[in-house]
């Protein structure tokens, strides 16, 4: 998977979108992120890397129940990783694995709209 991870870099990003970055950020969990990466975006929340049953589930609490919502709210914050990292955490979210979320989040935002 670094091969993946390395096709999909933050390499050139302009200094005033520095807030963008990701490539900081840790990636723990590998295993759903070439289907993740592949083809247009997924509509299911949990196939988002770092994104297991319970945080599915407080996501719904938070009436997220959709990957283009959780994107939605990653692009409210004009795809800050911090600001998005900081959201997870102080929603609890994807415990140990947040930061794998949001790099994965960005990943997939880059691929799509850079």
């Amino acid at each position: 998977m670094a091969e993946l991870i390395d096709e999909y870099n933050d390499a050139g990003m302009p200094a005033d979108l520095e807030h963008m970055k990701y490539s900081h950020l840790k990636m723990d969990s590998v295993s759903r992120l070439g289907d993740f990466m592949s083809g247009p975006l997924q509509q299911d929340v949990g196939s988002v890397p770092g994104i297991g049953d319970a945080t599915v589930k407080a996501l719904a609490a938070l009436e997220i129940y959709t990957l283009t919502q959780l994107m939605g709210k990653f692009m409210s914050f004009d795809r800050d990783c911090s600001l998005m990292l900081g959201w997870l955490e102080e929603n609890k979210l994807c415990g140990r694995y947040a930061e794998t979320t949001v790099h994965a989040l960005a990943m997939k935002l880059h691929s799509l709209l850079d």
